[in-house]
């Protein structure tokens, strides 16, 4: 996978745990989501690279649910800063 594409995954996770505006978003939606987003379609092993290293890097944080939803996810105040730097680079 190239570093763009890789780029381009994180930055989607990013900005759909943003406008979430602080509520977790189950993994599920979240994959949905950006695999909507993301051209050609992202594997989720791809979203799941891209997950492990945004929460490695403590720009989301993976809270545990229920067993029937999975791990949910938020933005931290490290990855808003990300995005909000990403963003007005253009």
């Amino acid at each position: 996978m190239s570093q763009i594409r890789k780029l381009q995954i994180k930055i989607e996770i990013l900005r759909a745990l943003n406008a979430c505006e602080g509520i977790a978003m189950s993994e599920h939606t979240l994959c949905t989501q950006v695999r909507i987003l993301v051209s050609p379609t992202p594997l989720m092993s791809e979203l799941h690279e891209g997950l492990r290293h945004l929460e490695t890097t403590k720009r989301i944080v993976g809270v545990p649910g229920a067993l029937e939803s999975g791990t949910k996810w938020l933005l931290t105040d490290n990855g808003k800063a990300e995005l909000a730097s990403i963003e007005s680079n253009g």
